[in-house]
């Protein structure tokens, strides 16, 4: 009988505690501890475009813009545009440095990097001021900045993979003055 009676009650406070409307909502708790931001590190891709000219010496700096996070630590690789593919249209991506040869000798593309910016710069065995607009005007460069912690607990990466794998239109492109 007891039993029966515990029963009994505890279906009507159930059904009794389920009716009606919800009661105001409490006061905010207190602020947690601060914490470290978490999150996925993933490598940052974008495009400067360059011009290599007698008066800047054949070089350019691209600082860094501050919406960029890069890390002593981080490795920062570049690769020059070549143009689109005849038979795929595909664009093609040459690490740098890249090498052009000519019968009168050879020119460079190359850079060099900081943790706050990248300079490009062109060089040869060539007069380059005598050089064709097409090997000195309009040279678009693609960043990979890819974060330390991203190669944690791999035994490596194939960066050409990871620059294929960013679609070309989400690449943010910066021109140099």
């Amino acid at each position: 009988m007891k039993t029966f009676v515990y029963t009994l009650a505890i279906i009507f406070f159930v059904c009794v505690s389920c009716e009606g409307d919800q009661g105001p909502v409490g006061p905010e708790g207190p602020q947690g501890p601060p914490g470290i931001d978490g999150g996925i590190i993933l490598p940052q891709v974008f495009g400067v475009e360059v011009d290599f000219l007698e008066e800047n010496e054949y070089a350019s700096l691209f600082e860094f813009p501050d919406e960029i996070e890069i890390f002593e630590s981080d490795l920062v690789v570049v690769y020059h545009y070549a143009g689109l593919d005849a038979n795929s249209n595909q664009e093609i991506w040459e690490a740098m440095p890249h090498f052009i040869y000519f019968n009168t000798g050879l020119i460079s593309y190359s850079y060099d990097h900081t943790s706050s910016d990248v300079n490009f710069y062109l060089k040869g065995n060539v007069d380059l001021a005598a050089l064709d607009e097409e090997f000195r005007l309009d040279h678009l460069f693609r960043v990979a900045i890819i974060p330390a912690d991203f190669f944690a607990g791999t035994t490596g990466i194939n960066t050409e993979e990871l620059i294929k794998s960013y679609k070309t239109s989400e690449i943010k492109t910066y021109k140099m003055n």
